[in-house]
């Protein structure tokens, strides 16, 4: 049933294509004409943002980190004194997200 369906599909396909008068030739020649178009685009924009995405992600990840180990060792010295410290990061995270990172 599987192996019909995808039969269908095809011959659909095919038939809306030769319905659409489109030209395999000249969209193969328009593909060849754009594609180090956008292999540049790709390379200047998209790689430089993974780039980007990274560097913030494993700030972040430093960030947390350091945070979490100074919770871990304020809870172990007093519940009180963790909750306020628990709150402080709470606060100096939310000041950091305000005015941005140094």
């Amino acid at each position: 049933t599987n192996r019909m369906v995808l039969n269908q599909a095809f011959s659909y396909l095919l038939s809306l294509l030769e319905r659409s008068n489109l030209d395999l030739i000249y969209l193969t020649w328009l593909w060849n004409l754009f594609k180090p178009l956008c292999i540049l685009l790709i390379s200047l924009f998209v790689l430089p943002a993974i780039i980007l995405i990274f560097m913030y992600g494993s700030s972040l990840f430093c960030l947390i980190y350091k945070h979490w180990n100074r919770l871990k060792a304020a809870y172990s010295e007093d519940l009180w004194y963790g909750a306020i410290k628990t709150l402080a990061v709470f606060w100096e995270l939310q000041a950091t997200i305000w005015h941005g990172m140094i």
